[in-house]
C-alpha cells in the first residue's frame, strides 16, 4: 500500500515539476520573441531611415 502511495507522490511531484518547467519555457520563449520583435522593428526603422537619406 505504501509503495503505491510513494509512486503516486512521486508522480505528483514530477507533474508539478514539469508544469513549472513548461511555464518557465513558455515565459522564456515569450521574452525571446518580444526581444526579437523589438530588434526587427528597430532594424526596419533604421533601414527605412537609411533608404530615405540615400534617396
Amino acid at each position: 500500500m505504501s509503495k503505491k502511495e510513494d509512486i503516486k507522490e512521486n508522480l505528483l511531484n514530477l507533474n508539478s515539476y514539469l508544469q513549472a518547467l513548461l511555464t518557465a519555457l513558455i515565459a522564456l520563449i515569450g521574452f525571446t520573441f518580444s526581444v526579437f520583435c523589438d530588434i526587427i522593428k528597430t532594424s526596419l526603422s533604421v533601414g527605412i531611415v537609411g533608404i530615405k537619406k540615400q534617396g
